[in-house]
């Protein structure tokens, strides 16, 4: 089992490279993590611009915001897409209109390392066209080969495998129009 566990961790973590980009965006969830790593991106010049979407009232949008604004980023550079993105498909199709006003052509979005590979499936479908790519912030306790050993990384690897199959296989959609 741990052979398996390793290999699905290291899947899921799976990093792009970080390139240049006309905006860093960062979705919902573990605000001062994420806000630390994409202030580490801002500084290493990734790009200029850091957007911050989520919630389903854009409340976690505006935490991880707070927490840049701790860290001595705010606006200009910080932009916060407050629209209602209760989860990873609506927080890329927030993006994705808003990338599209803005006519911009290249978007990093960091997250949590267990999010990585289904958030850059998200992203990419929401925005064809786009270089999409997706990296995690380090600020995070996950361990993509020994999240085995501990109940909490078992769950967030448990609920993102789920995720990831209720996305591409339509059931999403599905009890999102029942509910």
């Amino acid at each position: 089992m741990d052979a398996a566990a390793g290999v699905l961790g290291r899947r899921l973590a799976r990093a792009d490279d970080v390139a240049q980009a006309d905006v860093i965006v960062v979705p919902g969830g573990a605000p001062r993590g994420r806000a630390a790593g994409a202030w580490a991106l801002h500084g290493a010049g990734v790009a200029a611009r850091v957007a911050v979407v989520g919630g389903a009232r854009g409340e976690e949008a505006a935490r991880t915001a707070e927490a840049l604004a701790a860290l001595g980023l705010g606006p200009p550079a910080v932009l916060v897409w407050d629209e209602p993105a209760p989860g990873t498909v609506e927080e890329a199709a927030v993006t994705a209109a808003r990338v599209r006003a803005a006519g911009w052509r290249r978007v990093h979005v960091l997250t949590s390392a267990y999010h990585v590979a289904r958030c850059r499936a998200v992203f990419r479908a929401a925005m064809p066209g786009v270089a999409v790519s997706v990296s995690a912030t380090d600020a995070e306790a996950w361990s993509p080969t020994g999240w085995w050993a501990d109940a909490r990384q078992r769950r967030l690897v448990r609920n993102e495998v789920l995720k990831w199959v209720s996305w591409r296989s339509g059931l999403r959609a599905l009890w999102r129009r029942v509910r």
